[in-house]
């Protein structure tokens, strides 16, 4: 799985105002979502992207295309603004640390998903799975843009790129190219939408 997680008030939609936040509960079972307002001032954001790669965790299958995409990605993001968490060091307090300080977000990971208890989806890291539940529970306060899913949104992040399917390793170095050199002119957001 790879996940980029990004967002910046230009790639916001139009629907969303900078006074606004997603918020989420669950209803017998069922996410629900709802909008909630938030007072908050946006200061400027210096870039920062956090770049988690896996290449093989404890109990899956090894993802040796990840090295190639950390090579994409150091192609469009400076080497000043990126924080790379790969191998032993992609630990869940890392990353959630990460996330913390990183304005965008790429995860080059295993990721599962719980049908019967989605917040307790997740992604497979060093030292086991990273739940959506303790990502939502976070709420990333510089979170811009990741590549992922509606639970990122959830957790603070204003934009979000994923997958309606499981995609092949040796397909994800092609994507995260393409995608970041869209997104990213001269190693800061471009402002243009996919």
């Amino acid at each position: 799985m790879t996940i980029f997680v990004f967002a910046g008030a230009q790639q916001v939609p139009s629907c969303f105002f900078p006074s606004t936040q997603q918020g989420f509960t669950m209803q017998m079972g069922q996410p629900q979502f709802h909008l909630q307002t938030l007072q908050y001032h946006r200061t400027p954001l210096r870039f920062k992207f956090l770049a988690i790669i896996q290449p093989s965790t404890p109990g899956t299958n090894p993802l040796p295309g990840t090295i190639e995409e950390l090579k994409r990605l150091q192609v469009h993001v400076p080497a000043s603004s990126i924080h790379i968490l790969r191998g032993s060091d992609a630990t869940t307090a890392k990353v959630l640390s990460g996330m913390d300080e990183c304005s965008w977000v790429h995860l080059a990971c295993h990721g599962v998903q719980d049908e019967s208890d989605p917040l307790q989806s997740g992604l497979l890291l060093e030292d086991g799975r990273l739940q959506l539940s303790a990502i939502i529970q976070k709420h990333i306060p510089r979170g811009e843009f990741a590549f992922l899913a509606a639970g990122m949104l959830v957790a603070g992040y204003k934009g979000v790129i994923g997958t309606m399917w499981s995609i092949r390793d040796n397909d994800a170095p092609f994507v995260a190219d393409k995608v970041y050199g869209r997104l990213l002119k001269n190693g800061q957001p471009s402002g243009v939408h996919l």
